[in-house]
Formats: structure tokens, C-alpha cells, sequence
């Protein structure tokens, strides 16, 4: 991992986590039912991912956190070279750092660097 970056690269940012949005309800129900929220949230780097319009291959994404291992591993699939996130919280590391660690060395075996601030 690696502190320092150049900012004048293409670079996915600005997205948030959210329900599942096209055509599918976000009912009361379903929002206070926490096991079936979960399963209907996107993660913001699969937002951005989802709703970009142009090629990613060689961009780099910003996150607010550290990418789980399934935002990590469509991050790869579409060939995100740079990822950028802020260093986590000792309570987030306490809670996910079997995850982070996973996740890192994904990045790592898949050439994408992986830039902490």
C-alpha cells in the first residue's frame, strides 16, 4: 500500500451505498427488516461501478472505506488500477480486518495499488 498518488488520472468517486434502485421498492418493510436490507444494498464502489459510462480499465476509485472483498473483486474484473481510501478507524479494523486483509491481497496478486491517506 502506498500513500502517495496523482490526482490527475480518471477516477470513479461520489457514489454512496443504496438499495437496488431500478424498479424494485425500498419499502418501509423491507428497509427495517435488516437481514433483507443487506441483501438488497449495493455497496458504493459497485454503485460507481454499475453506473459508470465510460470503459474503466485503468481508472482509479476513491472510497470513504476499505473495499470489502466483493467490491474488491468486481473492482478488478473492471480492470480499476488504483484504489484510494482513508486510513480505516481502529474500530473498523477490529470488525473487518480478516476482510481488509483479503481484499488487499487481491489488489496486491491483481497488479491494482492500493493508496491509503
Amino acid at each position: 500500500m502506498t500513500t502517495d498518488f496523482a490526482f490527475n488520472e480518471p477516477r470513479l468517486w461520489d457514489w454512496a451505498n443504496g438499495m437496488t434502485s431500478r424498479g424494485v421498492q425500498d419499502s418501509e418493510e423491507r428497509l427495517h427488516d435488516r437481514d433483507t436490507k443487506l441483501k438488497m444494498t449495493l455497496h458504493a464502489e459497485k454503485n460507481a461501478i454499475a453506473f459508470a459510462t465510460a470503459p474503466l480499465d485503468g481508472s482509479t476509485l476513491f472510497c470513504t472505506h476499505p473495499c470489502c472483498t466483493q467490491c474488491a473483486a468486481m473492482a478488478i474484473q473492471v480492470g480499476i488500477k488504483n484504489v484510494c481510501w482513508p486510513t480505516p478507524s481502529p474500530e473498523f479494523v477490529r470488525r473487518w480486518s480478516n476482510d481488509l486483509a483479503l481484499s488487499v491481497e487481491m489488489f496486491h496478486e491483481a497488479g491494482v495499488n492500493v493508496h491509503v491517506r
